[in-house]
């Protein structure tokens, strides 16, 4: 029963006529994390149980959202912080399940949606980067980041798993050694990142300004690339909703809001609250021409 998510065909009359795709984000899932809303006031509760039943719905709300557009290509950017991870202390003593069991579990689960999922796209492009959460060095560091981090094995039995001559032979998986990965919609090149490598912003000052100046300067380092001269940037991190533009380029930013929502760090230290929500895209190849959000507030237990 967890994989049925069957969905009624959308009605052919309804749809707009041209050809769309379907952009599905999945940020900051902190598998594994465990929130109490006893210790922040109920604002919020999350295991492993909420997560799955957050994706189930966000894959169901997103293609009720893509079917108006008659999108028959999807693309998942898997924007890193999938696993809630180890790297502060207090995450070690509270996470449900050990990091290990967190991965294996969850590949068994997302690679059984989106064999479910399969079944309504002629084509689906999964493509992915690593987040600073599931990192298995004890300190940040630049050297083999892309490498070393359980959400690199993730993504990796995924991509042996869709390369296999038995699963669906419409998914695929894009893998990538940099914390940055170039991806094409259409004609667009897409910009995928987690976001931890934009140093400022607060509870007082957004990361808005240090995302927009510093995607500027890579704009300019990229541009000389046929196939990095991104044309919009997406990532998450911030567990923040947003969009903004990269001054003198008509060039779209989006920071992803978190599957996770809020825990004791953000509402005790931060002071936010912002809510567990994913955006959901349609583009014609060429610019986004609708951008929805799913709200995941409303599953809690």
């Amino acid at each position: 029963a967890m994989f049925n998510i069957t969905m009624a065909k959308p009605d052919r009359s309804a749809q707009v006529k041209g050809k769309y795709y379907n952009i599905l984000p999945i940020s900051d899932v902190h598998y594994g994390e465990v929130v109490n809303g006893r210790t922040i006031n109920g604002i919020n509760n999350y295991n492993t149980t909420i997560a799955k039943k957050r994706h189930e719905l966000l894959f169901r709300k997103n293609y009720e959202f893509a079917s108006v557009y008659g999108c028959d290509e999807l693309h998942i950017f898997m924007l890193g912080d999938i696993f809630s991870g180890n790297i502060h202390g207090e995450l070690r003593e509270t996470n449900e399940k050990v990091i290990t069991d967190c991965v294996l579990d969850y590949y068994a689960f997302i690679v059984g949606l989106i064999d479910a999922y399969s079944k309504y796209y002629k084509k689906i492009t999964i493509s992915c980067v690593v987040g600073n959460h599931a990192r298995n060095t004890d300190k940040y560091q630049f050297k083999n980041k892309g490498k070393d981090s359980y959400e690199y094995i993730l993504y990796g039995f995924m991509k042996a798993y869709y390369d296999m001559p038995t699963t669906p032979k419409n998914v695929s998986v894009n893998l990538t050694e940099s914390t940055v990965q170039f991806t094409k919609v259409g004609k667009q090149i897409w910009k995928l990142e987690h976001g931890d490598r934009y140093k400022g912003g607060s509870a007082f000052v957004s990361p808005f300004s240090t995302v927009v100046r510093d995607n500027f300067k890579d704009k300019g380092m990229f541009a000389g690339s046929e196939d990095q001269n991104f044309d919009a940037v997406i990532m998450g991190h911030w567990h923040i909703g947003g969009e903004m533009a990269l001054s003198g380029a008509n060039t779209p930013v989006y920071l992803n809001p978190s599957i996770v929502g809020p825990g004791e760090y953000s509402v005790h230290n931060l002071h936010s609250s912002y809510p567990a929500e994913s955006f959901v895209f349609v583009t014609d190849g060429t610019r986004v021409v609708s951008k929805g959000s799913v709200n995941l507030m409303g599953i809690q237990r």
